[in-house]
């Protein structure tokens, strides 16, 4: 059963499962859908614990705890796009920061070289198969209209998120439109008003959104193609559409004032100040039942004098328990495969998977949808045990295993240490492998890829993907742009074979 489902899911549904027994929470219910019990109106003052017997005391904390790491999880994606965004506000003007990406409110960042080891603080698992773009935007006083040149000669993907990292429609694709240019105005929820005839409209559920539009690049040869696409994509507020695209840039919004929370409840009052801006879901109501049950509510001020003691206690052990959570959300990232690769089957939709969207967000920041890109991860060898440049391993893939592809489609496998999820240092600088490398089939049609520290020798060398030096953990990613049709589905990548360790 733990085979299956990543640890943190498991241990809620052990906790379940015994507050049935214990008679705490009703078989019928969901995890989200507690008992109203928690709340308890008091004066401004801590009151006393209530005489209650023990095994009722540890049950009120035990729900409280369990729904505090619930509203954890459901949340934690706003945390991480309100960094992006506290990290857009404070800067005025493109490169301010180190981060090349980080451009100010409202304005496109750019990498402009392939990503290497020696860039060690991108948000993201970088991958160096494209050069990316992006954007943090806010929708809040007017819509801003984004533009893109026609790039029909390699494969390009244009993702939209809002706050919670769920995907907006794809709108400007090479599976969507063939990449064709486009002029799209991004909407916030609640504007109203009149768009210029024959604009494409996507409305958005949040007011913030981040934007990733993704190039393929081949290598630093092919990089001046690349930036001239780059340079041709602007973003314009609405207001300046007549100006021309691109001529006026953005001004960036009012700087928003936030509280100095400082005590312990600090997490869950930041919480609510994000749910506020960003309001959940229709789809969303039991989460949102459930976060009420613990005052932590859109609009409202969090009190926890509202809750009885234990539900504090409970409340507080979940944020005592946030970095072991966030290490297991780190490691069971997706739904794991017969061979010990985990993926994203919703990609970049999430539903009510509040779990795997937490997951994308700690450790990809935005995923695409799987018919755009499928990502297979793993950081166990086909026995499941973890994978470190102490040994040497092979993937080998039949004829039939290897990816199949849309036009201008591709592939690549990725390694990473398995901690930042960077780049390591190698004697090639070679970080990734795949179908545009120029790789050497077996007679049958087979392929084996040989992960290790040390070259496997000359006649292999174009086969080799080069683990860290020093006998460290890592872990490998599989992408697959423009997969053909069927290829993400799940009954394909529980076949996509495990990496085997070898003897030296």
């Amino acid at each position: 059963m733990s085979q299956h489902l990543n640890k943190l899911e498991f241990r809620m549904k052990q906790l379940t499962l015994k507050l049935i027994g214990a008679g705490i929470l009703c078989a019928s219910c969901s995890l989200w859908q507690f008992p109203a019990v928690l709340a308890q109106p008091v004066n401004s003052s801590p009151p006393s614990s209530p005489a209650i017997p023990a095994q009722t005391a540890q049950g009120l904390e035990t729900l409280a705890y369990a729904q505090a790491v619930q509203a954890i999880v459901f949340s934690y994606p706003l945390f991480i796009s309100e960094r992006e965004r506290v990290q857009r506000e404070k800067i005025s003007s493109i490169g301010a920061g180190a981060n090349p990406l980080v451009a100010p409110l409202n304005q496109f960042g750019h990498m402009r070289r392939l990503v290497t080891a020696a860039v060690k603080n991108l948000p993201v698992s970088p991958n160096n198969d494209t050069v990316y773009s992006g954007a943090v935007l806010d929708l809040s006083e007017q819509p801003i209209v984004l533009q893109t040149p026609d790039i029909l000669d390699r494969f390009f993907t244009v993702q939209i998120a809002n706050a919670y990292i769920d995907n907006l429609p794809y709108k400007i694709s090479s599976r969507t439109n063939g990449g064709r240019a486009s002029t799209l105005a991004i909407v916030g929820p609640n504007w109203q008003g009149k768009l210029p005839e024959g604009m494409q409209t996507l409305r958005a559920n949040t007011n913030i959104v981040m934007v990733a539009p993704r190039i393929r690049v081949d290598d630093d040869s092919d990089l001046p193609t690349v930036l001239a696409y780059q340079s041709r994509m602007s973003l314009t507020a609405l207001s300046d559409w007549a100006k021309g695209p691109g001529a006026t840039t953005p001004k960036p919004p009012a700087l928003r004032k936030r509280p100095a929370y400082a005590d312990e409840f600090a997490y869950y009052r930041r919480m609510v100040d994000l749910l506020t801006e960003n309001p959940p879901l229709a789809q969303d109501a039991a989460a949102v039942e459930s976060m009420k049950q613990l005052g932590i509510q859109a609009g409202k001020p969090f009190d926890p004098l509202t809750l009885h003691p234990q539900a504090r206690a409970g409340m507080l052990r979940a944020l005592k328990d946030l970095p072991a959570i966030t290490d297991g959300i780190r490691y069971s990232r997706g739904v794991e495969t017969p061979n010990h690769w985990r993926t994203n089957p919703e990609g970049g939709r999430y539903g009510l998977n509040y779990v795997s969207r937490a997951e994308m967000a700690l450790v990809g920041l935005m995923s695409n949808d799987a018919e755009e890109a499928t990502y297979l991860q793993t950081f166990v060898d086909n026995k499941g045990e973890q994978m470190n440049s102490a040994n040497n391993y092979v993937l080998h893939l039949q004829a039939q295993d290897i990816p199949k592809l849309i036009k201008n489609g591709f592939w690549s496998l990725t390694m990473y240490d398995a901690y930042r999820f960077q780049y390591a240092e190698n004697p090639i600088n070679r970080f990734k492998i795949g179908n545009r490398d120029k790789l050497k089939f077996n007679a049958d049609g087979s392929l084996d890829i040989y992960i290790q520290e040390k070259s496997p020798g000359q006649a292999l060398e174009s086969n080799w993907l080069p683990a860290p030096a020093g006998a460290k953990d890592f872990k490998t990613t599989l992408r697959i742009y423009g997969p053909a049709e069927g290829q993400s589905e799940m009954a394909v990548l529980s076949t996509f074979p495990g990496i085997q360790k070898v003897k030296p």
